[in-house]
């Protein structure tokens, strides 16, 4: 019986720790979640596809991302907002 108590109380704090681990590394929806690295990210140029075979070259001054989703929605210097599929924009850091 008492090894019975034992592997019950096992089970129950490994349970325990597997609920609490999943809460702390799914906490944050979306592409920027937190993963035990640096991810802050920041873009300030973004490449587009216009669809014809052009691509068009922005700076940017914000953008993000939304979650459940591949939209991108970026802001250039000049204060025109876009949105776009992820798959068809690249942002990078330029200096």
């Amino acid at each position: 019986m008492k090894l019975l108590k034992n592997f019950l109380a096992i089970i129950g704090a490994a349970f325990i720790a597997m609920v609490v681990f999943f809460k702390l590394n799914h906490s944050t929806p979306g592409w920027n979640r937190e993963v035990g690295a640096d991810t802050k990210f920041e873009f300030n140029t973004a490449y587009i596809d216009l669809g014809d075979g052009s691509m068009t070259k922005l700076e940017i001054s914000s953008w993000r991302d939304f979650e459940n989703s591949d939209h991108l929605q970026f802001t250039t210097i000049q204060g025109v907002t876009y949105l776009t599929s992820a798959s068809r924009v690249v942002l990078t850091s330029e200096k």
